[in-house]
């Protein structure tokens, strides 16, 4: 738990697949912030250090309600800042919505926390 692993599957068209364990379902708390956070942390690390320049993430703890969007945008925003010297070569960060739903609710939180508005 709180670690992330590289690959590139050939059914993968992008050139690498990092996938983050975040879950540990054998313990009453299968997650929380504090993991999140560090796999956020890492992945970015990660796909810096792989000079990767476009890096596409699921919304991570939204499957057993560990967070609500409004957390996970703010864990994300905290993480980028605290790296922002970090990543040499990251231009564009993608965050991948479940559904529409779950898009919006993730918009709102970008606006609220960003205080900028999105349309």
């Amino acid at each position: 738990i709180g670690d992330v692993l590289i690959s590139s599957p050939e059914w993968c068209k992008a050139p690498y697949l990092i996938e983050a364990v975040i879950y540990e379902f054998e313990k009453e708390e299968i997650s929380n912030e504090k993991i999140i956070s560090s796999i956020l942390k890492k992945c970015l690390l990660k796909s810096d250090a792989l000079k990767m320049q476009k890096l596409a993430i699921e919304a991570l703890g939204k499957e057993y309600k560990i967070l609500s969007p409004h957390n996970f945008v703010e864990i994300l925003h905290n993480t980028l800042i605290k790296l922002a010297g970090h990543l040499k070569h990251l231009k564009e960060l993608v965050i991948v919505a479940h559904n529409q739903k779950h898009a919006n609710a993730l918009k709102k939180a970008f606006s609220d926390i960003l205080n900028i508005k999105i349309p």
